[in-house]
């Protein structure tokens, strides 16, 4: 098997992404200050596909599971949105969808439906943070739920 090894810094703790090329699985090993490593996850990364380029980072199939449970209840808003609004009418505002989940890395995302005219024209914010590097880009709603759907395939 080819390993691919890649270091991430975290706080006084530094962490090692080991990657199979040919099981396409993921496995962070944390090498605390007595040098034991230890397992920490076993999970693979959620990718999610920007306008221009892509992040992918340390995400939990629970975690998925809420952001789906999020994107699907946005989703809804903006159909109703969209269904509501008819030439020369404001239909109702809509509560805007704020995302956020703290993990080895600060995620957030955010969108207001109010503004986008159909779920496959919306866009989110999303923010990537932790305490070195703060990352703030936009992307489609529709593809966010298709990376988060292929997440949730990968790992069942």
């Amino acid at each position: 098997m080819i390993f691919e090894l890649l270091m991430m810094v975290a706080s006084a703790t530094y962490h090692y992404l080991v990657r199979s090329t040919k099981v396409r699985t993921f496995w962070v090993l944390s090498i605390t200050d007595s040098q034991q490593p230890g397992l920490i996850m076993s999970f693979p990364p959620l990718r999610i596909n920007l306008v221009e380029g892509s992040a992918t980072f340390s995400f939990t199939p629970q975690a998925a599971r809420e952001l789906q449970a999020s994107l699907a209840q946005l989703m809804e808003s903006l159909k109703t949105t969209a269904a509501k609004t008819t030439p020369g009418s404001r239909a109702a505002a809509q509560k805007p969808m704020e995302y956020q989940h703290t993990g080895e890395v600060f995620l957030e995302i955010f969108c207001n439906p109010n503004i986008w005219p159909s779920p496959f024209a919306a866009k989110v914010l999303i923010t990537l943070r932790d305490e070195r590097i703060r990352l703030t880009t936009e992307a489609e709603l529709s593809r966010l739920v298709e990376d988060v759907n292929q997440y949730l395939e990968q790992v069942s």
